[in-house]
């Protein structure tokens, strides 16, 4: 929670193009302005890593395929997806400005309509200002108001805020703030609770600035957890494992092949212990051949509930031509699996992060389902590429049949950033 001076009890209310100058010679309706820009404004939906939802906000259209939102309202989500109506897209995030709490994200085969942004420095209080969002889950809800103040930071030089009376909600987090011109204001995001009609938005030309401000955030995180492991010396470890080095990032996507729903998955080397690499802050441990030790998130989903068990896919698999995989992932609910595992060959496989010779894995077979209720089994069949020179999965492919529990579902290796 960001505070100033002025404002000092606050809590959550859960190509850009700037323009300059205040004109009412282009004013419109209310009803001009809300067919204008409610395209553009889309509510979003939030989950956790078992796909129930956690919570709802909403997200304003700001260049072809990229929206922005508060970052507060994608805080805890394993993923999240843009909805309107009975239309959904998932969404990936693009930049991370905390500080600011301003998120973009980037949303594939979507064209919505993109809004206009108006420079904080021309606002004047007691202009006419509108708010479009998604307050308690109800989409596109419009209301109206003034600009009521002009919230300054502690040395004066900067508009932290923009006060409105234009009432939001719970649910209208990262939803947009208009003039009387259909032209961007702010993302609404703070509401006063003990207090009447005392809303904010951080100001809409900050949202240019959020691609460099969340680089150079990352970088200076990076540069401070590296300066710490090396400040710590043998306690944590070499800068340097075989192919990986501390401060390196994997990305994943994670595709649900029914519903084209995308997720992105960052692992990021954060030191060595020994033999095993330590990502994102401990919630993930890896062996030197990419076994999975601890996975507190499962955020690689089936390599996760299958990789982790014996190791399944190793840099000696290859050796054994064929063999079984009897195994359990301790989840909640419990899953094990009896499975027949096969060298298929080797080949060059192509991903967005590169070219890699892998050997392939198949495998078929069981797949059972414990919950406090009973339990049900079904078919099982995956198919992974092993990277030798990597020593671990760039790509898996998992599906399994039926109603009850389905999945068919593609993970791939997209990006290696150093």
């Amino acid at each position: 929670m960001r505070t100033t001076s002025s404002i000092p009890t606050l809590i959550w209310a859960a190509g850009l193009l700037i323009s300059s100058g205040v004109s009412t010679a282009n004013e419109l309706t209310s009803e001009q302005l809300f067919e204008k820009v409610a395209p553009s404004v889309w509510g979003v939906t939030t989950f956790d890593k078992s796909e129930r939802a956690l919570a709802t906000g909403s997200a304003v259209v700001i260049a072809p395929g990229t929206l922005i939102t508060n970052c507060h309202v994608l805080a805890k989500a394993a993923s999240f997806a843009i909805k309107r109506d009975n239309v959904s897209f998932g969404a990936t995030l693009q930049h991370a400005d905390t500080e600011r709490d301003l998120c973009q994200i980037t949303v594939r085969n979507f064209s919505a309509p993109v809004v206009g942004i108006v420079s904080v420095d021309t606002l004047k209080v007691g202009q006419k200002a509108f708010a479009i969002g998604n307050p308690r889950g109800l989409e596109v809800t419009l209301s109206d108001g003034l600009v009521s103040g002009l919230r300054r930071s502690d040395d004066g030089k900067t508009i932290e805020f923009v006060q409105t009376t234009a009432p939001i909600s719970p649910g209208s987090s990262g939803g947009g703030l208009f003039d009387n011109q259909g032209r961007l204001i702010g993302i609404t995001t703070l509401i006063r609770r003990d207090s009447q009609n005392l809303n904010f938005a951080v100001p809409g030309s900050w949202i240019a600035e959020v691609p460099a401000r969340a680089q150079a955030a990352l970088a200076a995180r990076e540069n401070a957890q590296n300066a710490t492991t090396v400040a710590t010396g043998a306690r944590v470890g070499a800068q340097k494992r075989g192919a990986y080095h501390v401060g390196q990032i994997l990305e994943y996507t994670i595709t649900d092949r029914m519903t084209g729903q995308q997720q992105s998955v960052n692992l990021r080397v954060d030191r060595f212990d020994g033999d095993s690499i330590v990502f994102n802050g401990g919630d993930r441990t890896e062996n030197l051949n990419g076994r999975v030790l601890i996975s507190k998130q499962r955020s690689l989903s089936e390599i996760d509930s299958l990789n982790g068990q014996g190791g399944w896919v190793t840099a000696d698999s290859a050796r054994q031509g064929q063999w079984s995989v009897n195994s359990t992932a301790h989840l909640q609910p419990e899953i094990r699996y009896k499975l027949s595992a096969n060298f298929v060959g080797e080949t060059k496989l192509v991903t967005p992060a590169g070219e890699f010779d892998t050997r392939i894995f198949r495998f078929t077979g069981f797949r059972e389902i414990t919950t406090s209720r009973g339990g049900y089994g079904t078919g099982y069949e995956a198919t992974a590429w092993y990277s030798e020179s990597l020593k671990r999965i760039v790509k898996l492919t998992a599906y399994v049949p039926g109603s009850a529990g389905k999945i068919d579902e593609e993970i791939v290796l997209q990006r290696i950033t150093n």
